[in-house]
């Protein structure tokens, strides 16, 4: 993990340590090995780093190529090594390059058209004296943050939004159109952050800046019209468990002690079993951290934690988290001061990083991301249709009505039988008659507890923010959209000031594009949510696991933060003199 700060005067005039030394001190959160600060002409800057990976120890940022007329900063991860190092390998200058000096090089090499190549969460900045210019870059799926600011005579980039607000040059006035969107629960739009001087290069672009203009770009995107057709269900899911192990595998590069964030659902038991697996081959355990409930049993998975971590032989840490409701010592708590924190169980994930950190690890995994993968399920029985598959699609349609996808409460089945059919023949249908982009379109009108103010600032915007594609582009928005990319690269802050790296196989591309192009029917089967995943990992997790569907949630510990224990900690917020909650909500209606 890395940070990185750079003031490019566009006049020409002269750059100074100065210039970037406090935005660099607002990143200090992610760097424990080292810092540096360097001017060239009218570039200034710095980077400071973390060595998470053994190939990254004793790598220095800024990155010069050999001709010093081009200077690297690095923030992430490759997690495509060997396919780079066997292309670049008669350039590398070194036989177990870091990760930094395989993007120069691979830059060196191929221009633009490498940063297509690399896999992984990262953003990157690119210093050319000779050009004078930079290059912006951040990865397909916007796993790691870029922020900048641009005007005529300067431009200025950072890791982290607050510290491009620490130069004298950056106003700090609020973006009230995220603001609004933020209230009414909605994503900002692609580039927009809290801050109307700041800009977020959008994921999977590029772009460069000289003295008199700027140019973007797009070095990745997904492919709507892929599909992927094999003749059996196995087949699906050996390639699932495949592409999983490959992402698993390229997250345990690490130089200090890896484990598993693990739940009782199967996104992170599935990451816990290729983990164990790997871990195998060097004949160490798999090391999990869970959070259990005494007293709320509503929340409670220990029991398949607990089968889990014996199948597996994991060396297992249980966090307990009945008193970490919301706002549980909320002023405690770190406070990201770029932008509000959109996780309403912060004190128990701050609890989890606080131990994996005392147990010395360094790396953390974790299977959140999976649930968005099978988003889009409801349209399986179009797949079926359009495959002209009528026998299949009748037997489906007839599951629908036997299966409940979540399981309840006796006297509540019906209901939820009744609402799944309609789901699934109601998105059936509208597909059919118009097609998924256009049954796609329809915006809701903002939420009726925004103020008219609040209203009035969403009106005329492509609200909510979306850009349907493929077949099922609630999937696609759901995997390629801004809120995923927001919470991903957000989290980085959080993961960091308790010194881990937070790592998302769910995340890799790889198998996103997998799971983008396999029919709806694996995402969904005869009443089985995530039916692949599922079918992938039948022999590695024990049956319970696998084939349980509705396992706990969060709800109870969230009521007795609001309604009961933490409601005092509420008021107190709410009532706050400088709260801006008001400016956007209707007090009434709250």
């Amino acid at each position: 993990m890395s940070a990185y700060a750079l003031v490019f005067h566009r006049d020409g005039a002269p750059a100074h340590p100065g210039d970037v030394a406090s935005m660099l001190g607002w990143l200090e959160h992610r760097a424990d090995d080292g810092r540096r600060i360097e001017c060239a002409g009218p570039f200034a800057f710095g980077a400071a780093w973390s060595w998470h990976t053994c190939e990254d120890v004793g790598t220095a940022q800024p990155l010069w190529n050999a001709r010093r007329d081009l200077a690297l900063v690095f923030d992430g991860r490759l997690d495509n090594r060997h396919d780079l190092i066997s292309a670049l390998d008669s350039t590398l200058r070194s036989p177990v390059p870091s990760d930094p000096e395989l993007v120069m090089a691979a830059y060196e090499k191929w221009g633009e058209p490498a940063f297509g190549r690399l896999l992984g969460p990262m953003a990157l900045v690119m210093v050319s004296l000779a050009e004078r210019a930079i290059l912006l870059v951040r990865d397909a799926l916007g796993d790691r943050s870029l922020f900048y600011h641009e005007r005529p005579d300067v431009v200025l980039v950072a890791s982290e939004e607050r510290a491009l607000l620490a130069h004298p040059a950056v106003p700090g006035d609020l973006d009230e159109r995220t603001m609004a969107r933020y209230y009414a629960g909605q994503a900002p739009q692609v580039g927009a952050t809290f801050f109307a001087a700041v800009r977020e290069l959008e994921p999977g672009t590029g772009l460069r800046f000289d003295p008199s203009r700027s140019l973007r770009w797009t070095h990745w995107q997904a492919d709507p019209d892929r599909s992927i057709s094999y003749r059996c269900d196995e087949e699906y899911a050996e390639h699932y468990r495949d592409l999983l192990g490959q992402a698993v595998r390229a997250r345990l590069r690490a130089r200090e002690p890896v484990a598993v964030q693990m739940s009782g659902g199967i996104d992170s038991t599935s990451v816990a079993a290729m983990t164990a697996a790997h871990e195998a081959e060097r004949g160490e355990p798999v090391r999990t951290v869970s959070w259990v409930f005494d007293s709320l049993p509503e929340c409670d998975e220990s029991k398949q934690i607990d089968a889990v971590n014996k199948q597996l032989g994991a060396d297992s840490s249980l966090i307990r988290g009945d008193d970490a409701w919301p706002l549980r010592d909320w002023n405690e708590l770190p406070l990201n001061p770029s932008r509000p924190d959109g996780n309403a169980f912060r004190c128990l994930k701050t609890r989890l990083y606080a131990r994996a950190r005392q147990e010395g690890i360094g790396v953390l995994l974790s299977g959140v991301f999976g649930n968005h993968l099978f988003v889009g399920w409801e349209s399986h029985l179009l797949d079926l249709v359009r495959g002209r598959s009528w026998r299949h699609a009748l037997d489906a349609y007839a599951d629908a009505w036997r299966h409940s996808p979540h399981p309840v409460r006796a006297r509540r089945r019906r209901e939820a039988r009744t609402a799944t059919l309609r789901r699934l023949v109601g998105a059936t249908i509208m597909a059919m008659r118009v097609g998924w982009p256009a049954a796609s379109r329809a915006r809701p009108l903002p939420p009726p507890w925004l103020t008219p103010h609040g209203r009035k600032l969403l009106s005329g915007e492509d609200w909510p923010a979306r850009t349907p594609s493929g077949r099922r582009p609630d999937q696609w928005f759901t995997v390629l959209g801004p809120t995923a990319a927001a919470s991903s690269s957000g989290e980085v802050f959080y993961a960091a000031h308790a010194g881990l790296d937070l790592r998302y196989p769910f995340r890799d591309r790889r198998l996103v594009e997998f799971m983008l192009a396999i029919p709806a029917n694996e995402l969904y089967n005869r009443g089985v949510h995530k039916y692949v995943a599922r079918l992938a990992m039948n022999r590695y997790l024990p049956r319970d696991v696998v084939w349980t569907e509705g396992q706990p949630t969060l709800h109870r510990l969230f009521a007795r933060g609001v309604d009961d224990a933490g409601r005092s900690d509420l008021l107190e917020l709410l009532a706050s003199k400088d709260a801006l909650w008001q400016d956007y909500v209707d007090a009434d209606f709250l």
